[in-house]
């Protein structure tokens, strides 16, 4: 301290102690950040094992209702399913829908997009009917299934509902393409092709002809 004037701070601990403190947050950081990636890139590189062992999580959303006459598609969604591995680059690769015990589709898509009716007339065509709940105890209700899959082939699966209600009326089945319609057109003109041709036939066939022996043959007579 110099004598007359003001005492003199030093800043040497301070700046020491911001160094130390920040020394010990990048030490964390790596810890758990930096090490895990290393460590696991040496197992699976070095030692040939996984380091991925912790399955995929499936969430299967839900409960899901069809309500007779519906116009709008049925959304399966298990965007809510996850892998405890993402960060080690372990994702879910694959999707499977089951109802009950019918399959509705297997894809790498978290969403499964459907008609009511067709699915419907799924589940109808594979068990013989279709169950409508009933409108005031909401039973019975169908069991959905979404098994969800990872890089590494471990699976897990998540349970929720599906329910009918109200009257199901199947849409006649109209091919609407390009194609049906062309074939339907070239069958209602061969029809009508057929059917003036052979009333013609019909008429030349009913008039008299010559019989073989020389006796002359009669015909039932055609009125127009």
């Amino acid at each position: 301290m110099r004598r007359g004037g003001p005492p003199e701070i030093s800043i040497k601990p301070l700046s020491r102690y911001v160094r130390q403190s920040m020394e010990k947050q990048v030490k964390k950081l790596f810890d758990l950040l930096v090490l895990p990636v290393v460590v696991a890139f040496l197992v699976s590189n070095v030692c040939g094992a996984s380091p991925w062992t912790s399955p995929p999580i499936a969430s299967a959303g839900g409960p899901y209702v069809v309500l007779f006459p519906s116009g709008h598609d049925l959304v399966f969604d298990g965007s809510d399913s996850m892998d405890p591995d993402m960060s080690f680059g372990d994702t879910i690769v694959n999707y499977l829908w089951n109802v009950e015990a019918l399959t509705l589709g297997e894809s790498s898509s978290r969403r499964l997009i459907i008609s009511p009716y067709d699915l419907a007339s799924m589940i109808a065509g594979y068990y013989g009917f279709l169950v409508i709940a009933n409108p005031l105890t909401g039973q019975p209700r169908y069991s959905v299934a979404l098994t969800v899959r990872d890089t590494t082939g471990l699976t897990h699966t998540a349970l929720t509902s599906l329910t009918f209600y109200g009257d199901y009326d199947p849409p006649p089945s109209v091919s609407t393409s390009p194609t049906g319609l062309l074939l339907g057109l070239g069958l209602l003109v061969g029809r009508a092709f057929r059917r003036r041709h052979g009333q013609r036939g019909q008429i030349r066939g009913n008039r008299g002809s010559r019989a073989p022996s020389g006796e002359e043959a009669t015909g039932s007579e055609v009125s127009h």
